[in-house]
């Protein structure tokens, strides 16, 4: 697991993550002051979220859209 903390809404919020590119998306917020919150992002949460936008897609009747596990 990846783990950085982040200013983010005036909070610190920790990011544990499989994959470094939301990482890379909040690296102009980055601090070393203690986190607020935690939030870790685990294989089980992107294998949901895939499964969710695939539902959407299919009920919009659109092309079913394939993102990466580190996108999402």
């Amino acid at each position: 697991m990846i783990k950085r903390n982040y200013r983010i809404a005036d909070r610190i919020v920790e990011i544990n993550s499989i994959y470094d590119g939301v990482h890379a998306y909040c690296a102009d917020y980055q601090t070393d002051q203690k986190a607020d919150y935690s939030v870790i992002i685990s294989q089980e949460d992107i294998d949901f979220e895939r499964e969710k936008l695939t539902h959407e897609d299919e009920i919009e009747g659109l092309p079913i859209r394939q993102f990466s596990d580190s996108y999402l």
